[in-house]
């Protein structure tokens, strides 16, 4: 038996290959299904899944939690490619990554069946949305750091300070259930 690693799509290009047929046309003689392919729907109950009813504030988080990954991760790599072409800039560029890597993980474990979907219980919801708001403030945290190195004139002049950011993004959020709270940027007469 010889085995090859191939993609779906070079299987349907097979097939359309194959039945002489062009792509998107269904080929002959093959069943295929229809129907409703949600979690349960072979059961008289299959209504609790939940997929889109269930748990609104977590799925508005994750939406969050998308956008801040994106945001960062563009942010960093700007950063990224910064410091290859100029040495000697002190930048927690691995600290960062790990960030990247831990939010990553994060929201691939809440989007997997059970939490995204609001099946799980409580206490279970209740840690992947720890995880997810954990993640994010890191996220916003990398999102800070970058902004305000890649807006220095004298970027040799930077330091890092996880206490003691240069600005805090728009707003900010205590727990899950709770809805966020926009900043109050303070600003001085005094330059940083």
């Amino acid at each position: 038996m010889i085995l090859f690693y191939r993609r779906v799509t070079d299987y349907f290009n097979a097939i359309y290959k194959k039945h002489k047929i062009a792509p998107g046309d269904p080929p002959p003689n093959i069943p295929s299904l229809s129907g409703d392919f949600f979690t349960y729907a072979d059961r008289d109950d299959h209504y609790w899944s939940g997929y889109y009813t269930s748990r609104p504030f977590q799925k508005v988080l994750d939406r969050e939690m998308e956008h801040q990954l994106r945001s960062a991760e563009i942010l960093f790599f700007l950063v990224s490619r910064y410091l290859k072409i100029h040495d000697g800039i002190k930048f927690p560029l691995i600290e960062f990554m790990q960030s990247l890597v831990n939010a990553r993980r994060n929201i691939a474990l809440f989007q997997h069946h059970d939490g995204i979907t609001g099946t799980s219980k409580d206490v279970v919801v209740d840690d992947y949305i720890d995880r997810l708001l954990t993640a994010m403030m890191e996220m916003k945290r990398l999102t800070t750091e970058s902004i305000t190195f890649l807006m220095m004139k004298e970027k040799s002049k930077y330091s890092y300070s996880k206490e003691k950011p240069m600005f805090n993004v728009d707003e900010k959020r205590e727990k899950h259930f709770s809805i966020p709270e926009r900043s109050v940027l303070k600003i001085s007469d005094t330059p940083q």
